[in-house]
């Protein structure tokens, strides 16, 4: 797995190699992307989900993490 930031993520494994393009969002600030994409990868992985649809599960989380200002979405008053 190599994440490729805008441009998606690379994935390789038994299957051959392929590219889970990013989600088209507007950006409000690219801090805890990576966190959000990898905790959902490992998590789904543990869940036993495939390589491939963890991999788009991670790329679900990234782009709503980059969604908000800060590393999570505002809470409520």
């Amino acid at each position: 797995v190599l994440t490729l930031g805008r441009d998606g993520v690379g994935v390789a494994d038994a299957d051959g190699v392929t590219q889970r393009p990013s989600i088209p969002v507007k950006v409000g600030d690219t801090i805890g992307a990576g966190d959000a994409f990898a905790g959902t990868l490992a998590a789904s992985l543990a869940a036993g989900t495939s390589l491939r649809d963890a991999v788009g599960r991670g790329v679900e989380a990234g782009a709503a993490a980059v969604q908000y200002l800060g590393a999570q979405p505002p809470t409520p008053p």
